[in-house]
């Protein structure tokens, strides 16, 4: 096969990764995530699009290759918010008693161990 061929039929398989990429995330966003009870903690902290949409118009707009590196970024800056709103979550909250057969009266510092009240 010539160099145009087989450069030819890369872009059209990587146009089909991409494809089948937005097509993922799209089921994804519509039948996994409104059941798994928190949301994008990048969302809600700086508000935009969530993170599977950002990979989605990535994909669209850069291809499957070109959106890898965003993700990635996006992925770390999306875990750092989570770990800023559950510190700014916990320093609010109001310790829980927790029982205790040997301390009643004990208190436990933070409950906070998902964000599914934002």
């Amino acid at each position: 096969m010539n160099s145009n061929g087989l450069d030819s039929r890369l872009l059209r398989d990587s146009r089909l990764l991409g494809a089948i990429a937005i097509a993922s995330i799209t089921g994804y966003q519509k039948h996994l995530s409104p059941h798994k009870g928190f949301s994008c903690a990048h969302r809600i902290l700086y508000g935009g699009d969530s993170c599977s949409q950002y990979i989605k118009t990535a994909i669209a707009q850069r291809g499957l290759s070109g959106a890898i590196g965003l993700s990635q970024h996006r992925f770390a800056a999306c875990k750092e918010a989570h770990h800023l709103l559950r510190s700014q979550v916990c320093a609010t909250a109001q310790p829980q008693k927790k029982p205790n057969r040997s301390s009643p009266n004990r208190v436990r510092d933070c409950a906070c161990t998902e964000l599914t009240a934002l």
